[in-house]
């Protein structure tokens, strides 16, 4: 997965998270690697791109300081690094959405959508919209409908201001902060939520959107802002993010559809800059866990290779651990395209939540399992469908994500992988991999037989 950065995202003098927090990420990435992130450089935007999204007068004032009030205007002040930053992050935005439109895929910036900058100056800590920009440069190459899914914290009133009437772009924002609020337009819809319906609400916004499958480009503003600590109410967790991100990246991959991510909000107000990092690392490692899924996806039919076979000695329910920090990757489920409506594409309840943070490398000793185990697995699964077992014995980290990605796939295949003999004809299974200690396990879930959804 493409992953643009420059160190002139960072170029103004400001100090201020949404300008520093950037470099921070860039440096993680380098020091603990994030499978299948490539980082690279962008094209800065051109100020032709810019006079596309706000007024001459404006982009005149952000680049020369003149007059003063307009050039800081986004609430920040203006420097002399100021037009720099603008012209590389703005760039990266419309480097990401030009990327992920022109391969199909996933792509992403280290810079922020700026949602609340409008045609006429800047509003809010924001200074250029490259939501906007990004959405517009799609649009000049080719993209007939480009859709802005904004999770940010706060409503992005810039963007609905500055796509209000123009075809073929379209805002869907969920926000827990009311700031920046506007009405309900033609081309940008907002849902307000809670900490007890966040989850529910971002559900419901992704099952609103009409014909999915004829979006072209989706630009992701992944903010983490909503989450407590990070600039969001008390009762939105980590957890609650992983959950998000993974509800995003598999209605993504279920429509088969391009995303452009960004990181939006996030901020050090009662956490660490190390803290605010690992939040923002939660989208790029789903988004390049899609990447990945996406791929096995596509070469399933054609290789069939099992990988060594590895299955748990014994089961249980997940519960939250006391003792332990724990990482539920949400491996971008649902990648299949069938029969199941857009509703059912958005995943299920996810297992209990407990303390989470991102680990990379998992043990090198790992338990050898045994095979006829997994029926009693299937079994137990079986009895109570819709809810998820866990297995009990640790995985290597490979085996976890391609056990996972086998079940969820099985309907699929003619013929059943060895691990999967257990399974029933036209049996629907969900699976996600997960980390607890440091030791990766599978937590299943039985949806039920085909022959009973239709």
């Amino acid at each position: 997965m493409r992953v643009f950065h420059s160190s002139d995202y960072c170029a103004t003098d400001v100090a201020f998270d949404t300008t520093r927090k950037a470099d921070a990420i860039a440096v993680s990435l380098v020091a603990d690697p994030i499978p299948g992130v490539e980082v690279v450089a962008p094209t800065p935007a051109t100020i032709d791109e810019l006079l596309a999204v706000h007024s001459r007068p404006y982009v005149r004032a952000v680049l020369e300081g003149r007059p003063h009030d307009l050039a800081g205007s986004n609430g920040l002040g203006w420097d002399t690094g100021l037009a720099r930053a603008v012209l590389a992050s703005t760039g990266g935005v419309r480097d990401a959405a030009l990327w992920a439109l022109q391969h199909r895929t996933i792509a992403g910036s280290l810079s922020s959508g700026l949602h609340h900058a409008r045609h006429e100056g800047g509003r809010g800590y924001c200074t250029v919209n490259g939501l906007v920009v990004g959405a517009k440069a799609a649009r000049t190459a080719g993209a007939r409908r480009v859709l802005i899914l904004d999770l940010d914290a706060h409503c992005g009133g810039g963007t609905a201001s500055l796509i209000d009437g123009v075809e073929g772009i379209e805002q869907i924002d969920v926000s827990v902060n009311s700031f920046d609020r506007y009405d309900d337009t033609d081309n940008a819809r907002l849902f307000l939520a809670g900490s007890d319906d966040y989850l529910q609400v971002v559900r419901r916004a992704l099952e609103s959107i009409r014909d999915p499958h004829e979006i072209d480009l989706v630009l992701y503003n992944a903010g983490m802002d909503p989450c407590a600590g990070a600039g969001g109410p008390a009762g939105i967790d980590a957890f609650t993010m992983l959950h998000r991100e993974r509800m995003v990246f598999s209605w993504s991959l279920h429509h088969q559809l391009p995303v452009a991510w960004v990181l939006a909000g996030g901020y050090t107000i009662s956490i660490s800059m190390e803290q605010l990092v690992g939040l923002h690392r939660v989208t790029i490692d789903h988004a390049a866990g899609a990447v990945l899924s996406q791929q096995r996806s596509d070469d399933a039919d054609a290789d069939d290779t099992d990988t060594a076979d590895e299955a748990a000695t014994a089961i249980d329910h997940p519960t939250t651990p006391d003792s332990h920090e724990e990482t539920i990757h949400m491996d971008q489920q649902h990648d299949d395209h069938d029969d199941r409506t857009d509703t059912e594409a958005v995943p299920p309840a996810t297992p209990e939540r407990g303390t989470y943070s991102v680990r990379s490398e998992p043990p090198e000793k790992r338990q050898k399992p045994r095979f006829s185990q997994w029926s009693v697995l299937f079994d137990e699964c079986r009895a109570d469908p819709g809810e998820w077992r866990k297995a009990a014995v640790p995985l290597s980290k490979s085996t976890a994500m391609q056990f996972a990605s086998d079940l969820r796939n099985a309907h699929k295949r003619a013929k059943t992988k060895a691990r999967l003999k257990g399974l029933l004809p036209g049996e629907r299974w969900d699976a996600q991999w997960g980390e607890v200690d440091g030791q990766y396990f599978i937590w299943l879930c039985f949806l039920g037989r085909i022959d009973e959804a239709a």
